[in-house]
Parts: structure tokens; sequence; C-alpha cells
């Protein structure tokens, strides 16, 4: 059961909003000094804060 749980997270990345909506994305990079990730959505690239406490990305 945890191989699936982990190939789960590998395929389903991260969640950034933009435009009022949820955008799922394929991080690119972490940029740990600005606290952000940098996420291709949509063709796109957005900066998604790193959540503090554990909650979802925010654009």
């Amino acid at each position: 059961m945890r191989p699936w749980i982990l190939l789960g997270l590998l395929l389903f990345p991260a969640l950034a909003q933009g435009d009022g909506r949820y955008l799922v994305g394929r991080i690119l990079a972490l940029e740990a000094q600005r606290d952000v990730a940098l996420v291709e959505v949509e063709g796109g690239r957005l900066e998604a804060l790193l959540p503090v406490d554990g909650g979802g990305y925010r654009v």
C-alpha cells in the first residue's frame, strides 16, 4: 500500500491557485531562500509560496 501512496505523490506533486481557481502543476525548482517553488501549469510558469503550516501552495 505504501508504494502506491508514494507513486501518487510523485504523479500529483503540486496545486497552485491562480485566477480564483486551483491549477495542477509540476514543480520545476524549489528556492528555499525565497520560500517559493517554480511550478509549471498549463504551459506557463508560476511561483508558488511554500507552505509554512503544511497547507496548500498559494501563488
